[in-house]
Order: structure tokens, then sequence, then C-alpha cells
């Protein structure tokens, strides 16, 4: 049985066969010509260290370049989780409070934004109807992040009692939550529904 057929007739085994022996060729008349341009071989030896050099420094920046991206997406992922379960439950006894409690998880225009949500509309449907709501964090994905601002999905699940109501009642929520590094740490920046 034979295989292809490759260059000069030869088949596809022949050549597998004959690859050791070629490479000895070549090693030998690299061998020669060092011997012969020293000084030329010395500069390519150069060469090849530096390249190397370049290849390890690159490869050293982007492995510390992605730890501290890991961390920083880890440290945002932990403190959105703990900052949205604050800012998505209350109770309509202490809703006067929730502003003033989740003030140090929120920052910059959100941080008002908020503020006037759960004033304007929150607060008086919350006490209306004698309304508690308690989310829990079910999962987070990072949509994307760097080293000062991380955007997520976070997915939730609300449980609401109202006096109409008091057998509680499951709701499974997504919301998209963009998490800022301030110098007090990472704060919600953004947080809107899916």
């Amino acid at each position: 049985m034979t295989g292809p057929t490759g260059d000069r007739g030869r088949t596809w085994y022949r050549r597998v066969a004959e690859a050791p022996a070629r490479t000895g060729r070549a090693v030998r008349a690299l061998t020669v010509t060092v011997s012969r341009r020293p000084e030329r071989a010395v500069r390519l030896l150069g060469v090849v260290v530096c390249a190397l050099a370049l290849v390890g420094a690159l490869c050293w920046w982007r492995s510390a370049h992605q730890d501290r991206l890991d961390a920083a997406r880890a440290q945002a992922t932990s403190t959105a989780v703990n900052a949205v379960t604050d800012l998505l439950s209350y109770d309509y006894r202490s809703i006067d409070q929730q502003v003033g409690n989740t003030r140090g998880a929120v920052t910059g225009g959100f941080a008002d934004d908020y503020a006037r949500l759960v004033h304007d509309t929150v607060a008086p449907g919350a006490k209306d109807q004698q309304l508690s709501m308690s989310t829990s964090v079910l999962d987070t994905a990072v949509v994307s992040g760097g080293e000062d601002e991380v955007e997520l999905l976070v997915f939730l699940d609300q449980q609401s009692r109202t006096r109409f109501t008091p057998k509680p009642g499951f709701s499974p929520q997504q919301v998209r939550v963009t998490m800022l590094r301030t110098p007090d740490g990472w704060r919600v920046s953004q947080l809107r529904p899916v």
C-alpha cells in the first residue's frame, strides 16, 4: 500500500523518515557558519536574547495587568452584592431612613436620583400598602470591567409582603449595575432594571 505522493515522487512516510536527516544537515550548516563567522553568530545570539527578553517582559506585564483586573472585578462584585441587597430591600415602617442607611453605597448623580426615587415614589407606595421588600442576590456576571469601573448583571430574587398579601410573593429580577471605584471604595454609580 502506498501513501499519497509528495514532492519529487516521494511518499509522505519517506519524507517523514528523512526529516531527522534534513534537520541534521541544517544544524551542521549552521555550525559551520558559526565556526567561520563568530561575530555574526554573536550578533544573532544578541538579537535572539533581546527578543526573548522582550517577549518575557510583555508576558509578565500582561499577567500583572490581568491580576489587577481580576482583583478589581472581584472587589466590585462583592461590594455590589451587599449594596444591591441594601438598596432594593426596605420595610414600610423604616423607609424614611432608607436613603440615609444606604448613602455610603452610592455615588455621583445616582445618589441623588436614588434619594429622589425613594422619597417621591417608593416611600409613599410602601407606606400606603404596608409593603416590605426583601431582596437577595442569586448570581452575578461581569459584563465589562476595568480597574476603576465594572459593569455587572445581577440576578435577584425579591420577596414582597403587603397588608393585602401577607403570604410573600417571589419575583425574579435582573438589574444592570455599574460600580465605580472612589477614594472610599467601590460604590454604585448606576442601577437599572433589565
